[in-house]
């Protein structure tokens, strides 16, 4: 079946697998269920995106996008599935496509319920409590908990509650006084103040009365991505929207590694399907992989530890090339051995291995900026030397520079935008000589004294000679000028004035206290690139009814920080080595992962052991699972010998002595459960239990042919493009077991 699907004198088709087939025309009527499980590399995301894509055709039935909904976690896959959208359907309509965050339809829902609503973010509320003193705990910082929860509860206070309440009861109920319940309020400046957390909870509760918005009444079709890690909050709001509608959900039970958050998928999926009839729900396992070697496989199912039911075949050729398992007597050896060896690997392949096509992998962000660290100091002897040095690149899940004294800009940005608002104002007069938390306290109390806003009285003294600090008097008269020189629709503009505001009043001066490295410098110029960038982006996104500083505000702040053709999915164009938390890289592939030996640690416990296989199967084609001399694993390494493990006892004293670490004494290891469901076609099998599947070191490639076979599985070679989709490769590599459909 061929269909026209927004492109002109065009045809789009599907080249997918029966099964994939089978998710992309599967029933969407209304009050009807679709699972697909999908595990780590099966195409989830493109037949997804395919499913989507017909139903909008005229076969699929010719729906709108905007009938259509599709929801996850983060950004980051937010902007993969738009991207991958995008290849099969125009542009425009891949962009205005209604895929998005869970936060962000949130903060779409009420920007419908309430006119004056503003989101306090995390260093918002830890700013409003340095401004807010307890007077339980001695005048010291307010709670950033309890500031939480009085946030939370803002908004359900009608002006006439609070005149019922006496002192005594506010207090009782609320932890705090009348006076200073106004006075956190007003330093907010918005009665309808909203957490991220209470975000959701107020999304919830709208979908569940009578004044849900008139976008949401027009959705006919629900998709859910990552189902696996939807935590009870937004499980709450799925079940408040699939009501007369068709609902999708995609995700693999033994990817969840958000368990911390209270993600539980089987009793998700258990507690969704009863919704339905059996005759109206319906379940697809996509089983085969098509990203990683049948190697890189067979050791990610062992470390599960459960027979692998999601992925019974494994579609990508064999490089021939073992899981590389090599032991370090310290991490600062492990560092170094990753140092050489990602050059080695780039030289003896001459140039074809990319330093983009490697990625470092760990549990924590601790554990990775060690090891960035170590290549950070080897870069820079390097520079000394007048050698060759391995660029790097950090991944992060948010902007970088919303995690430094930067994120001070953004105050900036909402002075510049309204003055009137209290707490930007105020911050950011907080980072100017001589002024501290009395004085901020003060000039809030005298304009509320005048039923004033702090601006407002700011600009009174002014006007009227009333005795104010120097540096507060400069400040506002700079902004003043600002605001009318500043073009809101320029990122030039915005930039060299919030440079300026930074230059003059303090921000500046604290980064320098700070003390920072060269290479901290560097980082902090590479951040405000970043941020110029971004700018730039919003301005080809921005309605015509709102400036760009206003459009990047609201967006930004609503967790829409997004653009469907960059962020991670250019990462590959970067020829720098990428550093991430397991947590962070979820979503995202590289030719050749290495997963540090912190990860070694608490693998006993199931969820880590999860963790530990959404880091593996990020690996397409070469992994090494690095371990320090004192660890071992059974379920990896084998059984312990005699031998191995009087040795490993005297390495394990001589750490548990010297290190404040804890690490699991491999005398109590629990090897995990096999459970043979699919013994005929499962990728590991229990007699297997006890293969060893790794090897001690990476071959070293001085025959051509074994270099080549890397290239090969890489999609790599001096005729193919650098960059390209691994899994369409696979797809066409093994037309043999595939059944080529076009819908």
């Amino acid at each position: 079946m061929n269909n026209t699907i927004g492109k002109k004198d065009e045809d789009v088709s599907f080249v997918c697998t029966p099964l994939q087939k089978e998710v992309i025309v599967s029933d969407f009527t209304p009050n009807t269920l679709l699972t697909v499980i999908a595990g780590p590399g099966s195409g989830k995301t493109r037949t997804l995106c395919s499913r989507l894509a017909y139903m909008m055709s005229k076969e699929g039935g010719g729906m709108k996008p905007n009938e259509i909904l599709v929801l996850s976690l983060t950004n980051k896959s937010v902007d993969d599935f738009k991207y991958r959208l995008g290849d099969l359907v125009s542009d425009k309509i891949a962009a205005n496509a209604d895929v998005m965050t869970f936060h962000s339809l949130a903060a779409s829902v009420l920007r419908k319920q309430y006119n004056n609503w503003r989101l306090v973010e995390e260093d918002d509320i830890k700013r409003l409590c340095e401004f807010i003193r307890d007077p339980k705990r001695n005048n010291k910082s307010f709670p950033i908990m309890q500031m939480k929860e009085l946030i939370g509860k803002m908004h359900e206070m009608t002006p006439e509650q609070f005149d019922s309440y006496s002192d005594e009861t506010f207090q009782s109920d609320y932890g705090v006084s009348k006076s200073l319940y106004i006075k956190i309020q007003r330093l907010i400046g918005a009665k309808n103040a909203f957490t991220y957390d209470n975000m959701l909870i107020e999304c919830n509760r709208i979908l569940r009365s009578d004044k849900v918005p008139e976008f949401i009444k027009k959705y006919k079709v629900i998709f859910v991505d990552e189902f696996q890690d939807a935590y009870p909050a937004l499980i709450s709001i799925i079940t408040a929207l699939n009501k007369g509608r068709h609902l999708t959900l995609a995700g693999d039970s033994n990817q969840s590694i958000y368990e911390f958050m209270g993600a539980s998928p089987q009793k998700s999926w258990r507690k969704i399907a009863s919704m339905y009839n059996s005759d109206k729900k319906h379940k697809i396992v996509l089983n085969q992989a098509f990203r990683s070697t049948p190697e890189l496989l067979e050791l990610s199912n062992k470390v599960l530890g459960i027979t692998q039911i999601n992925l019974q075949e494994c579609v990508k050729e064999s490089a021939q090339i073992a899981p590389i398992r090599k032991s370090f007597e310290n991490k600062e050896k492990e560092h170094q051995f990753m140092y050489d060896e990602i050059a080695r690997l780039v030289n003896t392949s001459h140039g074809l291995i990319k330093y983009s096509d490697f990625a470092i992998l760990s549990a924590t962000n601790r554990d990775i900026d060690n090891a960035y660290k170590y290549f950070e100091e080897r870069n820079a002897l390097s520079r000394l030397k007048s050698n060759d040095i391995i660029e790097i690149n950090r991944l992060n899940s948010t902007p970088r520079w919303l995690r430094t004294n930067l994120s001070m800009l953004l105050q900036y940005m909402k002075v510049l935008l309204s003055p009137f608002e209290n707490f930007p104002l105020l911050s950011s007069i907080n980072l100017l000589h001589n002024v501290g938390v009395a004085t901020i306290d003060n000039i809030f109390s005298n304009a509320a004294a005048k039923s004033m806003s702090a601006w407002e009285y700011l600009c009174f003294c002014i006007d009227n000679k009333v005795q104010i600090s120097k540096y507060i008097r400069e400040f506002i008269l700079y902004v003043q000028k600002a605001r009318s020189r500043i073009d809101l629709d320029d990122p030039n503009s915005i930039m060299l004035n919030l440079l300026e505001m930074a230059e003059k009043f303090g921000l500046k001066k604290q980064l320098i206290s700070a003390k920072l490295s060269k290479r901290q410098k560097e980082e902090y110029q590479e951040c405000l690139i970043a941020m110029h960038n971004s700018l730039k982006q919003f301005l080809n996104l921005k309605p015509e009814d709102q400036t760009l500083l206003e459009f990047y505000l609201n967006n930004f702040s609503t967790q829409l920080f997004m653009n469907p053709k960059s962020n991670f999915l250019t990462l590959g164009n970067q020829n720098k080595v990428n550093f991430s938390t397991i947590h962070t890289s979820k979503g995202l592939e590289f030719p050749i992962v290495f997963l540090l030996s912190e990860n070694n640690f608490n693998i006993s416990r199931y969820a880590k052991r999860r963790l530990v296989y959404v880091g593996m199967t990020r690996a397409t084609s070469m992994l090494y699972f690095n371990k320090l001399d004192y660890q071992w694993e059974p379920v990896i390494d084998g059984p312990l010998g005699a031998t191995d493990r009087n040795k490993m006892h005297a390495l394990f004293k001589v750490r548990k002595a010297t290190s404040q670490s804890s690490v699991n004494n491999y005398n109590e290891y629990k090897p995990p459960k096999v459970f043979p469901h699919v013994e005929s076609s499962a990728l590991l099998t229990q007699h297997e239990s006890h293969k060893v599947l790794c090897a001690k070191a990476a071959p070293k490639f001085t025959d051509s042919d074994t270099l080549q076979r890397l290239l090969n599985v890489m999609g790599r070679s001096k005729a193919t493009k650098v960059g390209s989709d691994i899994s369409v490769k696979a797809l066409k590599l093994s037309s043999s077991m595939l059944s080529h459909i076009r819908i």
